[in-house]
């Protein structure tokens, strides 16, 4: 039997996982990741060439960005028991400048030009000042937006207005924000154990993004890889793969390989879909080979509990 703990901790673990093996074809074409699938015989765990292009092996299993600022949210969320932007701030620039992953020793790596612009500033009141002109809709906090979802604890007590809150520490653009409210609804179904189907209507419901509203009401159109940046790094583009994965998924293991088959920003595509499959299949559906070599699982199994715990206790949960 399949318990809320289950689907928690599958949730947050997911997204590491994700993350994980989607970050070694980070940037890669679909048709070059379908023939290195073929010649490793699936979706299997590697040491790789660094993504960023500085040089270096990094190990199987290593977290990047994405799980870094999903765990620096989830720590937030606990500490603070609900969104406190000034917090959220420090802790994803202390990830994102003084390069401390809240999940390993190790030097946490990645965020993109949009992430990296909010956090530069020293505080929360310099970073609020800054203009958004021109901004991108990118998916930088849809990505470690899973938290959200186990803090309300089910789709009927997400709070738009304190997932925006959320999301608008570093990504203000509508469209990203609303991303991240149709995530978080979607993700807070799969926790009580809802349909997919079911989890997207009622997303479906609470946006008003009229790209957005059509990728919900038709989540099963294949998501095409743009081939080019920031198109890649879409939040309603990666809301998409995630969805369609979700749809699709008969099991973990073949819903995250054709997340990563996509192509492009496969990190993140990974990190954001990981969460959905986890929670719907729940921990014990990873496959042990991938689950076992995550390095900061015991991170995100904590974080997971404590937010059911205040999910629970603290009547956030109907």
């Amino acid at each position: 039997m399949t318990t809320k703990s289950d689907r928690y901790k599958g949730a947050l673990v997911s997204v590491l996982c994700g993350d994980a093996l989607g970050a070694p074809y980070e940037t890669w074409g679909a048709k070059s990741i379908q023939q290195d699938l073929a010649k490793r015989g699936g979706l299997v765990p590697f040491d790789y060439l660094d993504p960023w292009k500085r040089g270096g092996i990094f190990p199987k299993g290593r977290p990047t960005d994405d799980s870094d600022h999903t765990a620096a949210l989830a720590q937030s969320l606990v500490a603070c028991r609900g969104v406190d932007q000034a917090d959220i701030f420090l802790r994803l620039r202390n990830v994102t400048f003084e390069h401390k992953s809240p999940l390993w020793d190790g030097k946490a790596v990645g965020a993109g030009s949009t992430m990296r612009k909010m956090l530069r500033p020293t505080t929360w009141r310099e970073s609020q000042a800054l203009g958004c002109d021109g901004a991108f809709p990118s998916n930088g906090s849809l990505m470690r937006a899973a938290p959200l979802a186990l803090f309300f604890g089910s789709a009927g007590t997400v709070c738009s207005h304190i997932v925006r809150d959320a999301s608008e520490v570093t990504h203000r653009h509508p469209l990203a924000t609303e991303c991240c409210i149709a995530y978080s609804i979607v993700l807070a179904g799969l926790l009580e154990g809802r349909e997919p189907v079911d989890c997207i209507a009622s997303a479906h419901m609470r946006v008003m993004d009229a790209e957005l509203v059509a990728v919900l009401h038709d989540p099963t159109s294949p998501p095409r890889d743009p081939e080019v940046w920031p198109g890649r790094g879409a939040a309603l583009l990666t809301l998409h793969v995630a969805l369609y994965a979700l749809m699709r998924a008969r099991t973990f293991r073949d819903g995250l390989t054709e997340v990563v088959a996509v192509g492009g920003d496969t990190d993140t595509y990974g990190a954001v879909a990981g969460g959905l499959l986890g929670a719907r299949f729940s921990i014990n559906a990873i496959p042990s080979e991938w689950k076992d070599i995550l390095i900061g699982r015991s991170v995100m199994e904590d974080a997971a509990h404590r937010l059911l715990h205040i999910a629970c206790k603290e009547g956030y949960m109907l």
